[in-house]
């Protein structure tokens, strides 16, 4: 029996709800003083997240970690013990990071990244090592808000993001009585008598979109306590997930574009196409998870019998 399942098995202390309540706002007050420490840092993140697509996807991210939180609440009661001054080093780290890519590596994304071992850290301190073991998917979701910059997103995904754009191309040539040229991030096209331009190509070509489609998928998969298997199973097709979701997403952009008359740089058909590869990503990912637990059923039942 795995200790996640043993600590749901334990008694349940009448006390443990107050200690459990009282270590998550030690854990809150020490991020915010974190947050206050750093504060023209994420001042300007939290600007990019109100005013920058490529941001806004974090504005879940304190929805969904809340969300995980009350999952696995009695879980989290349950396995809290005293703190580990261990959580120390992994704060250290954070400011480590911070202080590095401030001077002499100028480089934004590792230091508002920096607030995950941050985080790590003050959970540690102040629940144990079970509770952070248990925190680590609302602390994967804190790591997928942090928009990567350009330099990391072209080092991670310009070269399969370039080769989805000639994919989108080919696809949407299949489009009865269209026309389809690519010339870099823009297709151009002829449908009968009109000609018009699909602007595929944004900021960053759509790298929030990764990250907010990550993001669904770690909640779906998280959202339930799971064995370790199907952990792997999910981060073997996240990546096919992800690109195939982009795939559809640019198609359903071109499609939008072409049928709807709508301009160049239009913001609706990016819009709709984002929200239809939102949906297509958590619909997958929860069809992945759905396989995975039939799977395991026919097998239960049979150790049953």
């Amino acid at each position: 029996m795995s200790q996640a399942a043993a600590a749901q098995l334990e008694p349940f202390d009448e006390h443990a709800r107050s200690r459990a309540v009282k270590a998550l706002i030690q854990v809150l007050l020490l991020t915010g003083l974190w947050l206050l420490l750093i504060r023209e840092e994420y001042h300007f993140f939290g600007i990019r997240m109100l005013g920058d697509s490529e941001a806004a996807h974090a504005l879940a991210a304190p929805v969904l970690i809340g969300l995980l939180i009350y999952r696995r609440w009695d879980l989290l009661v349950r396995n809290l013990r005293p703190g580990s001054l261990w959580g120390l080093v992994l704060i250290g780290i954070a400011l480590v990071m911070f202080a590095v890519f401030t001077w002499p590596f100028f480089i934004g994304y590792p230091r508002q990244a920096a607030i995950v071992p941050a985080v790590a850290g003050f959970v540690l301190v102040v629940g144990g090592w079970r509770v952070l073991k248990l925190s680590v998917p609302m602390l994967v979701i804190l790591l997928l808000a942090v928009p990567i910059g350009w330099r990391q997103y072209a080092f991670l995904i310009v070269i399969p993001e370039t080769q989805t754009f000639f994919v989108t191309e080919a696809a949407l040539n299949l489009l009865p009585g269209v026309l389809v040229t690519m010339d870099g991030p823009d297709i151009y096209f002829t449908r009968g008598a009109e000609n018009g331009t699909i602007a595929l190509g944004d900021p960053h070509r759509g790298a929030s979109l990764f990250l907010a489609m990550a993001m669904i998928g770690a909640f779906v998969t998280y959202a339930s306590i799971r064995p370790l298997w199907q952990f792997v199973v999910v981060a073997i097709f996240a990546g096919p997930i992800l690109l195939l979701c982009n795939f559809l997403r640019l198609c359903a952009h071109g499609v939008i574009t072409i049928y709807g008359g709508f301009e160049p740089l239009s913001a609706f058909p990016r819009l709709a196409a984002g929200l239809f590869a939102l949906v297509l990503a958590y619909l997958m990912f929860t069809a992945v998870l759905g396989i995975c637990n039939n799977i395991v059923k026919p097998v239960e039942q049979d150790d049953a019998g």
